[in-house]
């Protein structure tokens, strides 16, 4: 049996953090030191297309971790990984936190930090690994790897960049049907302990009238404020899809609305978002930490935390990731472009 046949069959479940050791670190950085050397831009074409390429000289365990993820529905709806290091100048190993600068409180900056750029070479191996990375061209100027941390007169807004209220958990873009199949976080700064919380469609147990009303399309999205608030997708859509055994999920209460007037959608969609409510865990990122959550079968948001904007604040990056390039051809300029119109 091959390496993939037993990560299928498998019946592990990837919720404790997998930790990456000395040598693999080791064998990481030296990946990345070579991409340094050819100047590469993380979010350059001809990058994206080679990252496959390079992904697969990562450490093995890490892929097949990585790969189990992408092929089998974890009930977790999470995978972390937890202890990644650079090498510095001298050869030892040193926390991401200590050698990327202080947290900016503007999420439109350039990285020119020599170990920031790696932490994006290495978000989009590890992400190829999993489907493409993507962007939207009303979010973040259009880049593909995006800052995640507290902006100056965001603090109350239902936006990453907010920090004073609480982030409520959604599916991302839920109201897209381009939207990630996976969300990629990588933490660069969290003193705070700043939770981002998750749950799992795997985790609520719902009456089989629920799920039968939550499969039926009596449900309008809205985008968020990163669209102007306007419906994509003026159809009605389901909260639940997919195999009635095992459902995926799209779900934003905050910008959604059952049929007006009808009773059984509007009772299903409360059933639904008091047990996610009830059944949120909290995932507290560490610098050097990453996790990728699956997009159709759990939820994620943010807990609220105060910023003091002097450069510690709470720092990481994103990334959208989707398995399926082509359904998004009509919002591209052009078949390897990967930012959304």
């Amino acid at each position: 049996m091959n390496s993939v046949q037993n990560i299928l069959e498998s019946d592990r479940d990837t919720v404790a953090p997998y930790h990456i050791s000395e040598e693999e670190n080791r064998r990481i950085n030296a990946i990345l030191d070579r991409l340094m050397e050819r100047e590469i831009d993380p979010e350059s074409t001809s990058f994206l297309i080679r990252a496959p390429y390079y992904a697969h000289q990562l450490p093995k365990a890490l892929i097949d971790e990585l790969y189990a993820f992408k092929y089998r529905d974890n009930s977790s709806g999470i995978i972390v990984f937890s202890g990644f290091r650079f090498v510095d100048t001298q050869g030892n190993l040193r926390p991401v936190e200590d050698l990327i600068g202080r947290t900016p409180t503007n999420h439109l900056q350039v990285d020119k930090n020599e170990y920031l750029i790696k932490t994006h070479l290495l978000f989009v191996l590890l992400s190829s690994i999993l489907g493409d990375v993507f962007g939207w061209n009303s979010q973040h100027n259009g880049k593909l790897i995006n800052n995640i941390l507290p902006v100056p007169g965001n603090e109350k807004e239902q936006l990453s960049t907010a920090s004073e209220t609480t982030l409520e958990w959604h599916t991302e873009e839920a109201f897209h049907e381009f939207r990630a199949d996976n969300l990629g976080l990588f933490c660069l700064r969290n003193r705070d302990q700043v939770a981002t919380t998750v749950c799992a469609i795997d985790e609520l147990e719902l009456p089989d009238d629920i799920v039968r009303e939550l499969f039926r399309k009596k449900y309008i999205f809205f985008s968020d404020n990163n669209f102007n608030n306007e419906a994509s997708e003026p159809s009605l859509q389901s909260v639940l899809f997919g195999s009635v055994a095992s459902p995926y999920l799209r779900i934003d209460p905050a910008f959604m609305a059952p049929i007006k007037g009808d009773a059984k959608a509007e009772e299903a969609l409360a059933y639904i978002t008091d047990h996610i409510n009830g059944n949120l865990k909290r995932v507290v990122l560490q610098t050097g930490e990453f996790c990728f959550i699956d997009n159709h079968r759990a939820v994620h948001g943010r807990e609220k935390f105060r910023p003091r904007y002097d450069g510690t604040d709470r720092w990481l990056k994103r990334v959208n990731i989707t398995r399926d390039l082509i359904k998004s051809r009509s919002l591209r300029d052009n078949e390897t472009a990967r930012v959304l119109h």
